[in-house]
């Protein structure tokens, strides 16, 4: 199965997925059952969507599963024919001088091939933040979509300034108020509660103060440089995190993949030269170990890039070592 999955509502279009848990956990069992939802791989290939009942304790829960039909022929026009039609469609909601216009006017529709058709609905859904994560998906394509083709072969992703701006506001303000608050209810203060309660309430207000103090510096250590940051290399990743810093070769990694539709999580291969796996912490968590943050973007795609970093990378080693 070749990343990312498309998945075509007939009422709302196509989406785009770059794991396939991602895109199994968007689906709804009674849609599947009901035939109205199709997918696609980027092979060009028809994948089948099944909905499987699993039980759990005393309850039987339905999952959907998307899968590789064996023996499933190439779609290649079909799908062509969907996405330029879908992407004509959607050019009639863009201005004239918006740039997303420019990627699928209908001139350069009609050129593309099923490859580009495919890069320009991924830039179109991605955020502005993930849109230079997924061009990197699509670099031989670059020339086609009227960009210049990148040539870092490292890319480093950065905390979310925005939202650890925002933990820290948060949390600074709650310490500040319950510091108030203590003050107003302590002795000296306006609300006099009962003389057993003071001092218990002290103590909770200030516990409570310093918990979101902590919090608060958290926050603020996630926005020092290089305090933490996510690096996808030639040869692996460094993940560092709180200026605790791991690296790992792409040889020691399995694949990525997405842990209860938030957090991306590997294991460790049996070529694995580092760290041993663990079976304790594998039976309990999942996995042998987990990225601390997806850095802005969604788990999804952070997976599916490094899972597509790890195989391009690996085949550029083996491709040297040969030669």
């Amino acid at each position: 199965m070749r990343l990312p999955i498309l998945i075509e509502d007939p009422g709302s279009g196509f989406e785009v997925y770059y794991s396939l848990e991602e895109a199994e956990s968007s689906l709804e069992p009674p849609d599947v059952q009901d035939g109205a939802n199709l997918a696609y791989d980027a092979a060009r290939t028809a994948l089948e969507i099944r909905v499987e009942k699993r039980k759990e304790f005393l309850f039987t829960n339905e999952i959907v599963r998307i899968m590789e039909r064996p023996g499933a022929e190439s779609r290649a026009d079909e799908l062509r024919a969907k996405l330029a039609d879908y992407l004509a469609r959607l050019s009639e909601h863009f201005s004239a001088d918006d740039l997303r216009r420019r990627l699928i006017d209908v001139s350069s529709i009609e050129s593309a091939t099923l490859d580009g058709l495919i890069a320009r609905l991924s830039i179109l859904s991605a955020s502005p933040r993930e849109r230079p994560v997924v061009r990197d998906f699509f670099r031989r394509f670059d020339g086609e979509l009227g960009q210049e083709s990148s040539t870092s072969d490292e890319r480093v992703f950065l905390p979310q300034r925005g939202k650890w701006l925002a933990v820290a506001i948060l949390a600074s303000s709650a310490a500040v108020g319950l510091l108030i608050f203590a003050t107003l209810t302590s002795d000296t203060g306006v609300v006099q509660p009962l003389a057993s309660e003071r001092h218990a309430m002290k103590v909770i207000y200030h516990l409570a103060a310093a918990s979101f103090f902590c919090i608060f510096l958290f926050g603020v250590a996630q926005l020092l440089p290089g305090s933490s940051f996510l690096r996808a290399g030639r040869d692996g990743i460094v993940d560092r995190w709180l200026w605790r810093t791991r690296t790992y070769r792409w040889s020691d990694i399995d694949s990525f993949v997405v842990k209860n539709g938030r957090t991306v999580a590997f294991n460790f291969s049996r070529l694995c030269s580092g760290p041993r796996p663990s079976r304790l912490r594998r039976s309990v968590f999942g996995f042998d170990r987990e990225l601390h943050d997806n850095f802005g973007i969604s788990a999804g795609l952070l997976a599916g890039y490094l899972n597509w970093r790890r195989e391009r990378c690996s085949s550029l080693s083996e491709e040297s070592h040969s030669a």
